[in-house]
């Protein structure tokens, strides 16, 4: 699901993807194999420099991420359904405070 929210963002090269998603890029090779055997994404050679390589999410992969989405909001919402809505803001707010802090220092 990671990797496929990057794409859904824009295309970019395995390398970038390997990166944003902490992944080593024989891992990035091997996932985008497997997201090309399934529809989900496409990968072409990069128009600017022929020896990289440019993933992008297909029509296919987009609706299964907005299908990832839906089931991770509804996982989220039962997980935190004790904790009072405004209460959900703050802690989602502090908790990307946190991601944040920990790529700054990556």
């Amino acid at each position: 699901m990671a990797v496929l929210a990057v794409l859904e963002e824009a295309p970019t090269t395995q390398l970038e993807l390997g990166r944003r998603v902490h992944l080593d890029p024989s891992d990035v090779t091997a996932t985008v194999d497997d997201l090309e055997a399934r529809e989900l994404a496409a990968r072409t050679l990069d128009p600017t420099d022929r020896r990289r390589k440019v993933v992008t999410l297909t029509s296919t992969g987009r609706r299964e991420i907005s299908r990832l989405d839906r089931i991770a909001r509804r996982l989220a919402d039962a997980l935190l359904e004790p904790v009072p809505e405004r209460r959900r803001r703050q802690l989602h707010e502090d908790l990307l405070r946190v991601l944040r802090a920990h790529d700054e220092r990556a």
